[in-house]
């Protein structure tokens, strides 16, 4: 019999220790009640948070340190700066920022086929659509009776037009003065038409001592240009090696501010101060709602043995009180008490005796003088939150200019090293061809000497940008 009620008490045990609230349990319950706050005070709002708005850092943010949220531990506090890995950074499509057709219709989606006419190059010619034929009042002129502009799509790099063809059936042209003899036509085509050469052929090739004097460096950031990529092809006959070619990631505007998310800290701390300001809220909104007093609920069993004269007495007591309050909106407080008493006798004079009693008291207290006070804290606290969303809501739209101000002054920090590299180029051919002419006398000492002048001065700014 030992052993069933060994685990009847380990059953009750058990059940009794789990029953009560954990610290996830709590944890959950503030969250929603903050998230709710929030949702309530800035939903439609100029200041409202973002949609997937959260306390927490992401799995993949270097802020992100400890899984188990409920019992954190101590961070790591060896450095841990360069472990950081980027997250997968998607691709992004070169032809997003391309301007949508005249129609409203996205880029990618195809025009139907009956109104569609194709022309070379991939480009599609809408043709108007058939105008309806309406009647109209004499006198006035029916929407449908306008003439409807003609709407083109065409691609990034439109072609040349083709000269008209303006000839008139007998092998003359029509101009605009009077018309062009056969003869005038046969000598405009007798003249010679001059072919597309590259442009590598039409450049004379940068010595190889020029691009031993860059620091290698710099040579990898110059590199990230096809230009320059096409005058090294010039002068060594072959492509870059893979050593000479950066490869970092690149990151679009886009990727920087999703990164910026991830990672700021300030950004952090401005999430978990609105957080903060919420919760605030919900304690000062629990005061005026029906809750357990602090103190006055409790129970108790009082078991009492007493002998006096001979005579046993036992007693058993269970005293039981409850009681809630709550504030009202107007300044009042309503107290409610509730305690049940049972006292069981044996052995007593008369035997078994059992008396049980029970009170119910109700207080309400209503302030007439100064009742604002009394919801200054609320007030303050609904107040704050709304400060804080908009300071939220200002520091991310501040973020988001800096960032992009930083994007484009490097965007225009890097487009400058490939200036400042065809301008050293440029300078290069310049002195050899004066070192030339003042080898075979056609150019004076102190015009080389400018030239190699400029020279320096073009490597020195290439290098210091």
């Amino acid at each position: 019999m030992r052993l069933p009620s060994f685990l009847v008490l380990t059953t009750c045990a058990t059940v009794a220790l789990s029953s009560g609230c954990s610290r996830s349990h709590y944890r959950l319950r503030a969250d929603r009640d903050s998230y709710t706050i929030l949702h309530q005070k800035t939903d439609c709002a100029p200041w409202q948070p973002e949609n997937d708005f959260t306390v927490y850092p992401r799995p993949d943010s270097r802020l992100y340190n400890n899984p188990v949220v409920d019992c954190p531990t101590l961070p790591n506090p060896s450095p841990q700066l360069y472990e950081y890995e980027l997250p997968p950074i998607p691709d992004r499509d070169p032809e997003r920022f391309r301007p949508q057709a005249a129609t409203g219709r996205p880029a990618n989606e195809r025009q139907p086929e009956a109104h569609s006419e194709p022309i070379d190059d991939g480009d599609v010619r809408l043709l108007p659509e058939p105008e309806p034929e309406t009647d109209t009042p004499e006198g006035t002129q029916g929407l449908g009776k306008w003439p409807r502009p003609q709407i083109q799509m065409v691609a990034f790099h439109q072609p040349p037009n083709p000269k008209p063809d303006l000839s008139t059936g007998n092998g003359q042209l029509n101009t605009a003065d009077g018309q062009r003899s056969q003869a005038d036509e046969s000598t405009s085509e007798s003249l010679p038409v001059p072919k597309k050469t590259q442009r590598s052929q039409t450049k004379a090739e940068i010595p190889i001592e020029y691009w031993n004097s860059v620091p290698r460096e710099c040579l990898s950031r110059m590199l990230e240009f096809n230009s320059i990529r096409e005058e090294y092809l010039l002068t060594f006959g072959e492509a870059p090696i893979e050593d000479l070619i950066d490869d970092s990631p690149r990151l679009a505007l886009e990727d920087i501010i999703d990164l910026a998310h991830l990672n700021s800290r300030d950004l952090q701390s401005q999430k978990e101060t609105l957080y903060s300001v919420a919760l605030a809220l919900t304690l000062e909104r629990f005061q005026y709602q029906l809750k357990p007093s602090v103190g006055g609920n409790r129970t108790a069993a009082n078991y009492r043995h007493n002998r006096v004269a001979g005579i046993t007495d036992d007693t058993l007591s269970v005293p039981t009180g409850l009681q809630l309050d709550r504030m009202l909106w107007t300044g009042g407080d309503i107290l409610a008490r509730f305690s049940n008493s049972v006292i069981l006798t044996f052995n007593g004079p008369q035997g078994f005796a059992a008396d049980v009693g029970s009170d119910l008291f109700f207080d309400i207290s209503q302030s007439i003088l100064q009742r604002d006070i009394l919801l200054e804290s609320l007030t303050q606290a609904e107040r704050d939150v709304i400060y804080q969303a908009r300071d939220y809501a200002r520091f991310r739209k501040q973020l988001f200019v800096d960032l992009a101000t930083q994007y484009y002054a490097l965007i225009r920090q890097f487009r400058q090293i490939e200036i400042n590299t065809q301008n050293y180029f440029t300078l290069v051919r310049e002195f050899r061809q004066t070192t030339e002419e003042y080898h075979g006398g056609f150019a004076p000492r102190f015009q080389l000497d400018q030239i190699e002048q400029q020279v320096i001065n073009g490597r020195r700014q290439l290098l210091s940008s």
